[in-house]
């Protein structure tokens, strides 16, 4: 019997590194606040913990540190008919730009992988943990050009990029190379199923499962959080509706709690507005 081949390490290079400063941009006529806008960065990236990158600030997500992969821009530039050139590294808005030494996509990333950056000095490792993943807005539709209902699109196919969180502080560069440690509990949460849930139909029986199945997670950032208590408040809603119908009365199911979301609603109805959600489904 042959013996067992040993696992390949899986290893990232970092492509180019940006910051955002939001700035008012002028979207379909509305005056917008975003950081989107940006382009790569000679400078490294200094992190910290408490601060994630110094001197960056991001207009809409509150996680630390946003990622995506140098292989996606070929892809939508491609099914998009966009020249290639017209889109420099961090066209996205992310402040890492990544390549990978197998191919890796949003579905082979989970919450709670480690990211570690070791640039050659163990004492001086960045630790970055994956924490969510970008559900694509009408920033991303409008800084490419494209119509709102492109955005489920990118949904479906989770390419939309990575959250993470700094566990340990340092500088990240163009070259930087880091090493992935996968997750090992047991509720693995795959970062592509974020935008797919927030973006599915509330009428699907599945939608309602996966979301609860996500926000289970205790490495799960706050803006994904919300957005999937959120989601959760759109089905419950949905099929207090239906139950109402075939009674042919108002009100809701026994047992549900009208009120338990309010707070949710109230509180991401700005934010919510983004991602054209009402709409899909």
């Amino acid at each position: 019997m042959s013996a067992q081949q040993p696992q390949l390490q899986l290893t990232l290079a970092v492509v180019a590194v940006s910051r955002g400063t939001p700035t008012w941009q002028d979207m379909h006529g509305h005056k917008t606040l975003t950081s989107i806008v940006r382009t790569p960065s000679k400078d490294p990236l200094r992190i910290s913990k408490e601060q994630g990158i110094s001197s960056h600030q991001s207009a809409a997500h509150d996680a630390q540190i946003y990622a995506l992969f140098a292989h996606h821009y070929d892809f939508w530039a491609q099914k998009l008919g966009v020249n290639r050139e017209e889109w420099d590294w961090c066209h996205w808005g992310e402040n890492l730009t990544l390549r990978s030494s197998t191919p890796l996509d949003e579905g082979d990333v989970y919450i709670g992988d480690i990211w570690e950056f070791d640039n050659g000095e163990p004492e001086k490792c960045v630790v970055l943990q994956v924490c969510g993943g970008r559900v694509p807005c009408s920033r991303l539709a409008w800084r490419c050009k494209q119509k709102s209902s492109w955005l489920a699109e990118v949904a479906e196919t989770g390419f939309c990029g990575v959250y993470l969180r700094v566990i340990q502080g340092g500088e990240i560069r163009a070259g930087s190379k880091a090493r992935v440690i996968r997750y090992e509990g047991e509720n693995k949460v795959a970062v592509s199923s974020i935008a797919q849930c927030v973006f599915a139909p509330p009428s699907s029986p599945s939608t309602r499962e996966l979301a609860v199945n996500i926000l289970r997670h205790p490495n799960l950032q706050n803006m994904n959080r919300q957005l999937l208590e959120r989601k959760i408040s759109m089905i419950d809603d949905v099929s207090d509706n239906l139950y109402s119908l075939r009674r042919g009365t108002r009100g809701t199911r026994p047992g549900t709690d009208t009120n338990q979301y309010e707070p949710i609603k109230y509180r991401l109805s700005e934010i919510y507005r983004q991602y054209d959600i009402a709409n899909i489904g």
